[in-house]
């Protein structure tokens, strides 16, 4: 976990984030993009970084999804930083004593998105 935090942060501090293996198929098709991954250090990842990167064409909405150690940070403050062109909508966040719980969260979260 140390090691990674660590590449994180001299990734964030170069601007020079992982390279993707998969090219995206155009996602313009679709009016809602749900974009999940973990928080590091209370920022969206620097694979999920380089993800938003490929996405300054979009012109729908997205939506994040997060997993944490226990405290989010700024993450959704952070993610909607990275996607200025585009409508973020509330995300949903979730810790390991979120996990009994979660299938309900999920559903109420996608209930109101959909609406």
């Amino acid at each position: 976990m140390y090691a990674t935090s660590d590449v994180a942060q001299q990734q964030l501090a170069s601007g020079d984030l992982p390279a993707l293996t998969t090219p995206l198929p155009d996602l313009n098709q679709y009016t809602c993009i749900l974009v999940g991954g973990p928080v590091w250090s209370g920022h969206v990842a620097t694979p999920v970084r380089q993800f938003l990167r490929q996405l300054q064409n979009y012109t729908g909405t997205v939506a994040p999804f997060y997993t944490s150690a226990g405290t989010p940070g700024d993450y959704e403050a952070d993610f909607a930083s990275l996607m200025p062109q585009v409508s973020v909508a509330t995300g949903l966040g979730l810790t390991a004593s979120d996990l009994p719980n979660a299938q309900a969260q999920v559903t109420a979260w996608w209930e109101k998105m959909a609406h």
